[in-house]
């Protein structure tokens, strides 16, 4: 299984500096049909090595992680699929489909679906939620406020069906981005006993996204974040740059 992930890395990074970041342009007929317009599909690919990978106030495996995205936008309608493999031990492998479609009022919804390690169709096709977790989702943003609320639905290791919740408020000051959310299940998960305790916040985080300027013509973008899960009581510090 490692070799299969260092030969998608090489992969994802070979695509990455094969191709850049690509539009394809469509022409649309306007009702009269004399006059056309153009319009766009935008084609959008990185990767960012993060010292850590952290989300939501959870750790995820050890080491640093590379963390590669593929995304194709039309007007408000986004396509991807994110992928995330950490260099240590513990791989934290996980790759997520999604969509997601902005409304003009600020209001966006999205559905994610979440793999791990595994048969990516399920066990022979017979049971995807051994393997996969599915999460809708809904966002309002106001200003530089963000209300977030997603939903996960999974199958627990006793073949039970299963759902957390993660809520999420978040706004960008000037100097810093921060965000305030709170969760049940995985979210208040003891990582010593193993004990789920009751909805709860587990994440507070501060980040900051910065370019720094390299030469004339290179410039770096930067990301950092501190993040603490007052839950579980654990504090993180990490930083990443972007490809």
């Amino acid at each position: 299984m490692k070799n299969v992930h260092k030969k998608a890395i090489l992969v994802i990074f070979a695509s990455i500096f094969a191709f850049g970041t690509s539009s394809v342009y469509a022409q649309d007929l306007l009702s009269d049909g004399n006059e056309t317009t153009t319009s766009s599909i935008d084609i959008d690919m990185g990767v960012d090595v993060m010292s850590s990978f952290i989300r939501r106030g959870l750790k995820y495996g050890n080491g640093a992680a590379i963390q590669s995205f593929v995304e194709l936008t039309s007007n408000n309608f986004t396509l991807g699929a994110w992928n995330n493999i950490s260099t240590g031990s513990n791989e934290a492998f996980e790759i997520n489909l999604y969509t997601t479609y902005e409304f003009p009022f600020g209001v966006t919804i999205g559905v994610k679906d979440y793999f791990g390690n595994g048969n990516v169709f399920g066990t022979n096709f017979e049971n995807l939620g051994k393997t996969h977790s599915l999460e809708p989702s809904l966002a309002y943003k106001y200003g530089e406020l963000t209300f977030f609320g997603a939903l996960m639905f999974y199958q627990n290791k006793a073949g039970e069906a299963a759902q957390d919740f993660y809520g999420e408020i978040s706004y960008a000051f000037d100097l810093f981005d921060l965000a305030i959310g709170a969760g049940n299940g995985r979210y208040v998960t003891s990582p010593q006993w193993g004990t789920v305790g009751e909805f709860a916040i587990c994440n507070l985080t501060i980040s900051k996204e910065k370019t720094i300027k390299i030469t004339d013509s290179f410039s770096l973008p930067m990301k950092g974040a501190i993040t603490l899960n007052p839950y579980n009581e654990r504090f993180y510090a990490y930083v990443g740059i972007s490809l």
